[in-house]
């Protein structure tokens, strides 16, 4: 799978990093009959665009973390505790 190899971190980095990598869930309009149409709002679209408020439209990094902390706080733990470890050198 392309997201062990090596070059994956750099590609990330380029990227903007993990937050700014997108999700085709992510789109507010699609192409249907050679006409752009909005996609229907749902409770999940609804939530996701207010996690990724921050980076789309603020295009702040940091507010963008602090979104994902908010939405996935076990994730965001997680997270900050492998890099802890990786900082201290504790793998």
């Amino acid at each position: 799978m392309h997201f062990y190899q090596p070059e994956t971190s750099v590609n990330i980095k380029l990227a903007g990093g993990r937050r700014a990598i997108f999700r085709l869930e992510d789109v507010t309009h699609f192409l249907e009959d050679q006409e752009l149409k909005r996609k229907p709002r749902t409770w999940a679209s609804f939530r996701r665009e207010l996690e990724i408020f921050p980076l789309v439209h603020l295009h702040s990094k940091f507010l963008g973390q602090l979104s994902f902390a908010f939405f996935h706080p076990v994730m965001a733990f997680r997270e900050i505790r492998g890099w802890l470890a990786y900082k201290l050198g504790r793998n």
